[in-house]
């Protein structure tokens, strides 16, 4: 897999209780422990507790608290992340984008012009702004997929999925075993409210959509998939293909019905302004 490419790192000098952080674990780390170590991991130089606080929003309070049980696991030293933590983030690093241009609908709305460039490209840029530089579409070709082979010469390195009448989306998924690890999946015509959404690491596998005034689901055309979650997703996916079910559920009700099954997944509220992760 890719390196997370952080802008810094602690040297190889041993850390403080790393005697006993090879017992910590992904699933052990807290949200907040996440939130600021992101932070660290990300900067350009060390912050100050008081910076911490102003950028993560946690009172100082919080922010002393959380910094100490990150140096005591071994996570931080000196206000840098160490080896040790860029280590246990890697299968939350978004290293690969696949966007699904599936139907004519989604097609026009990619291509539909907002704020001066195709709404797609918003979806590309922020891609790229978070270093994510493995892109593929999947289309129909010929119901109106062939006019995104325009984004091309923008965006060279996008690669296409093409299927048939012969075959469904799912089925573009389940053939590549390792796509749908640390990846971001979106819909092609998917308006951002935020380009922050698009991140370089995720807490947890997560699908995002909102719920009707009757309290049904209503996917936003977002999910990022972990490590082993995406692993997991392709081989569900294979199953359906296999059972004969996969065109008829289609990919919101799969992915749906796979959280159902998986606690790991995370389904958030696609927001409607700002993203606050």
């Amino acid at each position: 897999m890719k390196q997370l490419e952080p802008h810094n790192q602690a040297d190889q000098v041993p850390l403080p209780g790393a005697d006993f952080a090879a017992d910590f674990s992904l699933d052990s780390l807290s949200r907040k422990q996440f939130q600021l170590l992101e932070l660290i991991l990300f900067a350009d130089a060390p912050f100050t507790q008081r910076e911490l606080a102003r950028v993560s929003g946690f009172s100082l309070g919080t922010v002393n608290k959380v910094v100490r049980e990150l140096e005591a696991v071994g996570l931080v030293k000196d206000g840098f992340a160490t080896d040790f933590a860029i280590e246990l983030l890697r299968p939350c690093r978004a290293v690969r984008a696949l966007i699904l241009a599936t139907d004519p609908k989604s097609v026009r709305g990619a291509l539909q012009m907002i704020d001066g460039k195709r709404s797609i490209d918003h979806l590309i840029d922020a891609c790229v702004d978070s270093k994510i530089r493995e892109i593929r579409i999947v289309r129909h070709r010929v119901k109106n997929g062939h006019k995104l082979d325009c984004l091309v010469d923008k965006y060279p390195m996008i690669r296409f999925i093409d299927f048939d009448d012969d075959h469904c989306p799912l089925e573009a998924i389940a053939m590549d075993s390792g796509f749908m690890s640390c990846a971001l999946v979106a819909r092609a015509d998917l308006l951002l409210p935020c380009p922050s959404l698009v991140r370089k690491i995720y807490y947890r596998s997560t699908i995002w959509g909102n719920r009707n005034e009757k309290g049904s689901r209503k996917l936003a055309g977002l999910s990022f998939w972990n490590e082993t979650d995406g692993k997991a997703l392709v081989q569900a996916a294979r199953e359906v293909c296999e059972s004969g079910r996969a065109e008829s559920l289609g990919w919101d009700r799969f992915q749906l019905e796979f959280a159902d099954a998986h606690p790991s997944v995370e389904l958030r509220e696609f927001p409607r302004a700002e993203a606050d992760d």
